[in-house]
């Protein structure tokens, strides 16, 4: 009896200190930056501007610590230039209880056949650097065609030496022709610690005729020196044959993912059509290619 009431007593206790924990991660946000589906409101760009500066900048609200910025459901907005790097602890999501996405296009444009870039954007969308507490929610990232060597690979999104949580964000048709061919999707490096939680990632790919670094790597996901989950996750490669398209294959190491000194858990997922550039007879791991020391769990994938 005494042992079934110490048993009782510790489960309230943690009852009671989750409920306060949940309850604190819900009301912590310092400022509520909202984002306007008009051109002339607060936009993404100014809000994490506002978020990061914790002042108010352009029609967007002041922004204040650990800030929440909500942006429209449903709505589509397509950049004219790269967004402000993230440096600050802030959350990015669509309003509670909407299954709509909000989806931020770079404007780069691919033809599939015969496989020409017809504009490159020539900017990543998401850069985080140095920070802890992001989280990205409910959001589509796409359309980012590098052909620059100005930029070292993370076509859509880089996570330098920060912490992340990716909740339900789709990562499609990002693409890098020429430079750092790291990552055409998300490139995570620097002792980062990021979790994927309900993402996908379709048709992310790297060139199989570019100048500037060589060894395609990581067309969906490179991850160096970093901690890194994925649940409930989609990982699909590009569909087209690459004897057909140029540029059809999506790394000539880890297509899928490529994990450098990483420790990586995956479970729950699924990986889809991942393939491999077949130009010397090097290419390895059209799912997962995994080096240097690195530790990986795959559970139910």
């Amino acid at each position: 009896m005494t042992i079934n009431l110490t048993v009782t007593l510790i489960m309230k206790i943690i009852k009671i200190v989750l409920i306060v924990l949940i309850f604190n991660s819900v009301t912590s946000f310092a400022a509520i930056i909202n984002v306007s589906s008009s051109p002339t409101g607060c936009t993404l760009f100014f809000a994490i501007l506002s978020a990061n500066a914790d002042n108010a900048q352009g029609n967007c609200s002041t922004g204040s610590g650990s800030d929440l910025i909500i942006v429209p459901a449903g709505v589509t907005i397509t950049l004219n230039d790269a967004l402000p790097n993230i440096t600050t602890p802030m959350t990015i999501k669509t309003p509670n209880n909407t299954t709509s996405k909000y989806t931020i296009d770079a404007g780069g444009v691919y033809n599939e056949f015969p496989g020409k870039i017809i504009n490159a954007n020539n900017f990543r969308i998401f850069n985080v650097l140095n920070t802890n507490n992001v989280i990205l929610e409910n959001l589509i990232v796409t359309n980012s065609i590098i052909n620059t060597t100005s930029l070292t690979g993370g076509a859509a999104i880089k996570i330098n030496n920060s912490e992340v949580n990716l909740n339900g964000v789709e990562i499609l048709y990002n693409y890098i022709d020429t430079g750092t061919q790291i990552g055409a999707g998300v490139r995570i490096l620097n002792n980062s610690i990021v979790n994927f939680d309900q993402c996908s990632f379709a048709d992310n790919r790297l060139s199989n005729n570019a100048s500037g670094t060589a060894n395609p790597r990581g067309g969906n996901i490179a991850i160096e020196d970093s901690v890194v989950t994925i649940n409930d996750t989609e990982i699909k490669g590009y569909f087209f044959d690459s004897e057909i398209v140029r540029n059809g294959g999506s790394a000539e190491k880890g297509a899928g993912i490529y994990a450098d000194n990483t420790n990586l858990s995956i479970t729950n997922s699924a990986f889809l059509n991942n393939r491999l550039i077949d130009t010397n007879n090097t290419e390895k791991g059209s799912d997962l290619y995994v080096i240097n020391n690195s530790s990986v769990s795959v559970i139910n994938t």
